[in-house]
């Protein structure tokens, strides 16, 4: 999260400000602090709060479904789709 809050500077706050980040080490609550975090992210991106470059570096760290270029395969729903057409 530290590149988005760095990009988004004061205005992560305004985004963000009700989903703090999950603390380090695993903690207790930690899965509801990112459950929040994430959904926060959503809203952010669709509603133009987060450039493109910032959701675009969200979705390379969160490694989203899809073709991954560098080991050369494409992924299951690409082929479910071939399959289906």
């Amino acid at each position: 999260h530290d590149p988005l809050r760095a990009s988004l500077g004061a205005a992560y706050a305004e985004h963000f400000g009700q989903a703090p980040f999950a603390s380090r080490g695993g903690r207790a609550g930690t899965t509801e602090r990112l459950d929040a975090w994430l959904a926060a992210l959503a809203r952010c991106v669709n509603a133009g709060g987060c450039s493109p470059a910032d959701a675009a570096l969200a979705l390379q760290f969160l490694e989203p479904p899809g073709d991954h270029p560098e080991d050369g395969a494409p992924d299951e729903a690409d082929d479910a789709a071939d399959e289906a057409s």
